[in-house]
């Protein structure tokens, strides 16, 4: 199956002031999850909800369990609808750096598993092309980003994510071999926040949502596709349907 393919800058840039502009009003619909008219604060209990909850076929831990993170349900809820209230960027504790590494795990999906890996590179800084687009200090800007390499892709098939200290969002391009798309599942917002060591990105589509975590305070050893692998663990769970079907991931980051 083909990956959605890249629909270019310009159109790439008006998707994502679309969902910009979905976030501030409130109302976002996701066709994926058959879900029209989600507001910020449903989208963090929906997600967060099957966080803590939801263990898909073949799934030992719920991610909450699988995180470890020191956090109660309604204490992720209450921050994440605070983040996407008010988003802010990522923090002076929070970058591209602590989901830097090889990413060894599994998705999912409500009947079927698929191993899952991806490196994704350590931080560069990606000078502007956009001219008259400047910082504060007037100087062109330069933005933080890293590529997402998946083994057994061709380099057009990769993915990218970016951000600046000036901008409230981050955003990135995640291409899911489901075929094309024209960039409405491969284009994705991010609200990233923290929570002591742990960290979160909301993940927006114009098709669906996700909820990511990492915890970087310790390493752990765990099974990963019947290998022990050793790394700081991750996981991601998707929007779910009304009927409560939605994809959950799980993987160690090694670095």
């Amino acid at each position: 199956m083909p990956t959605d393919t890249y629909p270019g800058d310009a159109a790439y840039t008006q998707i994502i002031q679309q969902l910009r502009q979905a976030l501030a009003n409130d109302r976002l619909n996701f066709p994926w999850a058959n879900r029209n008219g989600v507001s910020r604060q449903a989208l963090c209990r929906l997600l967060i909800q099957r966080h803590f909850n939801a263990r898909n076929n073949g799934m030992g831990q719920t991610n909450a369990d699988w995180l470890g993170c020191d956090v109660t349900q309604a204490q992720l809820e209450a921050a994440c609808l605070a983040a996407l209230n008010q988003p802010s960027g990522f923090g002076a504790n929070h970058s591209w750096s602590d989901w830097s590494g090889t990413h060894r795990g599994t998705w999912y999906a409500p009947n079927q598993q698929f191993q899952d890996e991806a490196r994704w590179e350590a931080p560069r800084r990606i000078p502007t092309k956009v001219q008259g687009d400047n910082a504060a200090n007037g100087q062109p800007r330069v933005y933080s980003g890293q590529r997402v390499n998946w083994p057994g892709r061709q380099e057009g098939n990769w993915g990218w994510n970016q951000s600046h200290p000036e901008v409230p969002y981050i955003w990135g391009w995640d291409p899911k071999e489901n075929g094309n798309e024209n960039g409405q599942v491969g284009a994705h917002l991010g609200i990233p926040f923290s929570i002591g060591a742990c960290k979160y990105i909301l993940w927006i589509t114009p098709k669906t949502a996700y909820f990511e975590g990492i915890n970087t305070s310790h390493q752990v050893t765990r099974t990963v596709n019947g290998k022990q692998v050793r790394g700081f663990p991750k996981a991601s769970v998707e929007l779910p349907n009304p009927q409560g079907n939605g994809g959950c991931g799980q993987w160690l980051v090694q670095r």
